[in-house]
């Protein structure tokens, strides 16, 4: 029996890797998985800038985002400062299951649909599982997909 006869065309999902054995590649590994991250997000905190509107978000800084718009949701329009009017503009905060969640601010009623911010450290993970589900068509659906 060949090693390629041991693995049939079935989807293989472990908690490090999520591939398919119909792939060249071996399955990936708990660390290959972990240094494409960390590769990944360093890459992403290299080219990213240090302004206020950068949609890039750092986990402290996501959490500091959803602090500050919930703060100033309590406080009247009169009280808010520049920063506050500028953040609720832009975005909102979601509570899902206890646990708040970035979005963007809906603008009018055309565009019903809910557009998620992450910070950096969960990109990676959204992009593989996105591009998992949609059956590893390519960036063009990935990016439908997300």
């Amino acid at each position: 029996m060949t090693s390629a006869s041991i693995f049939s065309p079935a989807k293989i999902a472990t908690a490090s890797s999520v591939t398919t054995s119909s792939e060249t590649l071996m399955p990936t590994t708990v660390n290959n998985n972990m240094k494409l991250k960390n590769d990944f997000i360093d890459k992403i905190l290299r080219i990213r800038n240090e302004s206020l509107n950068n949609p890039v978000f750092t986990l402290e800084r996501y959490n500091q985002t959803i602090e500050l718009i919930n703060n100033a949701k309590l406080k009247s329009s009169a009280r808010r400062n520049d920063q506050e009017i500028s953040l609720l503009k832009t975005y909102d905060v979601l509570n899902l299951s206890n646990q708040d969640k970035l979005v963007k601010k809906i603008q009018g009623s055309e565009d019903t649909s809910i557009k998620y911010y992450v910070p950096i450290n969960e990109v990676y993970d959204v992009i593989r599982i996105a591009h998992f589900n949609i059956g590893h068509r390519g960036i063009k659906y990935t990016l439908k997909e997300i």
